[in-house]
């Protein structure tokens, strides 16, 4: 999936938008509801979460209990319709990540006076475990054993950079060269035993 893409249709202008269509209601609360939660999550230094914020409160409350009452929806109305809601590990992921994004938030707030949870969700541990996926091509679920090799492999291959930008925003990597797909053809050097 292309975040950047997904983030410019998904935002309060085409929300808005659809919402004056007759018949189009549900199409414009649920891209209102994901672009209410893109701006949350990807708040950055100009408008921080502090204690007591509304924004963790309505990803918690209103947020996940929204998912919740679409997928409950969609088995008691729908039977066998599954195509009626997003695929369950997407489901699974957005109440996940936005239910312990809230937690993590509040354990930092209890000690400094803001948080940006834009931080909390940078590209480049997205790249990283990207690119384990992509090299462990034979191994769907790879266990700790193997993960641990996919990144002493990225660390002796000196591939971890940083990477500019975010995948939400203007200034997408999208299109540029990845530096985590970067092929090396000479064979990394083998210590030698003692």
């Amino acid at each position: 999936m292309k975040v950047d893409l997904a983030r410019g249709v998904l935002n309060w202008k085409v929300g808005n938008c659809l919402s004056k269509i007759t018949g189009a209601e549900g199409t414009s609360k649920f891209i209102l509801l994901f672009s209410k939660w893109f701006e949350i999550i990807n708040c950055g230094y100009k408008c921080p979460i502090r204690k007591n914020d509304e924004r963790l409160t309505w990803l918690q409350k209103d947020f996940v209990k929204s998912l919740m009452d679409w997928e409950e929806d969609v088995s008691k109305h729908h039977r066998g319709e599954r195509k009626r809601i997003i695929a369950r590990p997407t489901l699974e992921g957005l109440i996940f990540t936005s239910v312990n994004l809230v937690k993590l938030a509040e354990v930092f707030l209890e000690v400094m006076p803001r948080v940006w949870l834009k931080s909390f969700t940078q590209d480049i541990l997205e790249a990283c475990f990207g690119n384990l996926r992509m090299q462990a091509y034979r191994s769907r679920h790879p266990d700790a054993s193997q993960a641990y090799y996919g990144l002493q492999h990225q660390v002796q291959r000196k591939s971890i950079k940083k990477i500019k930008g975010s995948n939400a925003g203007s200034s997408s990597t999208h299109g540029a060269n990845n530096v985590w797909t970067t092929i090396y053809e000479e064979p990394i050097v083998k210590k030698k035993k003692v």
